[in-house]
């Protein structure tokens, strides 16, 4: 457990496969099983791809920000609740606490989804308006399942 923002967020640690440098807020999804090679039983992580979108594993949190894998990391594993700086998509209005957010494969992050079913693994709302920017910003969401 983290302390952040007066709660305690779960933090476990897990393998990251790529190569790529973590940005805080990201959205990190376990290892698809028909690619690449496994170090460990399930804690293995990739970022967001259509193949395991539906698999989320985690967030980073900000001592993770800037890290390059491959190696061990550690990532927020939100809970019902929780609030949570989290990227999200830039290209669409995001209503404060109106908005919902799933993850976006494309993205690495959350976007808006104006069809939230019970097969989404990680849904949130932003506790921040925000306005069409074209990049990838951190809101402080609040995580509803």
């Amino acid at each position: 457990m983290v302390q952040y923002n007066g709660q305690e967020l779960e933090i476990q640690r897990f393998y990251f496969t790529g190569t790529t440098t973590l940005a805080e807020g990201q959205i990190l999804a376990y290892q698809e099983l028909t690619t690449g090679t496994t170090k460990g039983l399930g804690v293995d992580v990739e970022v967001l791809s259509s193949d395991n979108i539906t698999v989320p594993a985690g967030i980073v949190p900000l001592n993770m920000d800037g890290v390059i894998g491959p190696g061990y990391i550690d990532l927020i594993v939100p809970r019902r609740g929780d609030i949570i700086k989290v990227l999200c998509d830039g290209t669409t209005d995001v209503v404060a606490l109106s908005s919902l957010l799933t993850p976006d494969a494309t993205l690495a992050g959350l976007a808006v989804d104006g069809s939230v079913t019970d097969a989404d693994a990680m849904v949130f709302r932003s506790l921040t308006a925000f306005t069409t920017n074209a990049t990838l910003t951190l809101l402080d969401c609040y995580c509803i399942n």
